[in-house]
């Protein structure tokens, strides 16, 4: 499995969704419950992968760092990318392909500067995070309690199928934005370069039910 911009704002939907107390996305108030402690301590890697936080230009130099400036990196990381702050760190040029589309389908003959780029990326982000949403919809649901119920999940997964292959227009452009070069990672890339947690979610998940 490869890691790509979409695994993680994915990872950021699931875990804002599961620890909606933004005080609490620091590793030290998470302590007693590991499966938010290891979807964080995931974040921290990604967002280091994907160059959204830093300490300078070397990839490791974060495990040396004092804990505490890691995890408040961490959570100013999670939300520089829900709130697109990190594509004001970055040159104009390196969104060549987003700000073409926005000049395409602009009103106005002005230049697209970062600014609108930003909002372009907010409202897609917007959107991304309705959809995802929509599509965790019929994610609980073990097994259909009468036949109305069975019916009704069924067309809801037909539709869910159907955007989830028009979604990829979006999240194509997304993955542009914070990924201009489209990285992708394999885990083992991740643990070896950016402290990537070994630990199997799904075992983590059973056994914290």
């Amino acid at each position: 499995m490869k890691f790509t911009a979409i695994d993680l704002i994915e990872k950021i939907f699931e875990f804002e969704a599961m620890t909606p107390n933004q005080d609490e996305w620091v590793e030290q108030m998470l302590i007693n419950n590991k499966p938010r402690l290891v979807r964080l301590q995931q974040l921290k890697s990604l967002l280091f992968a994907f160059g959204i936080i830093q300490f300078d230009s070397q990839k490791v130099n974060f495990i040396s760092k004092p804990n505490h400036q890691i995890q408040d990196l961490t959570k100013v990381g999670i939300l520089s990318i829900l709130n697109g702050d990190f594509i004001k760190t970055r040159e104009l040029t390196s969104y060549e392909k987003p700000i073409l589309y926005i000049e395409q389908n602009s009103f106005t003959k002005e230049p697209v500067d970062i600014y609108e780029l930003k909002s372009f990326y907010c409202n897609l982000m917007r959107y991304r995070i309705y959809i995802y949403n929509v599509f965790k919809w019929n994610s609980s649901v073990l097994e259909a309690t009468s036949v109305g119920f069975h019916a009704a999940h069924i067309l809801a997964k037909e539709i869910n199928n159907k955007i989830g292959k028009d979604i990829k227009g979006v999240d194509d452009f997304i993955i542009q934005i914070i990924s201009p070069q489209k990285k992708e990672f394999s885990e083992q890339e991740l643990i070896d370069n950016y402290n990537f947690p070994k630990d199997d979610l799904l075992d983590i998940d059973i056994e914290n039910m």
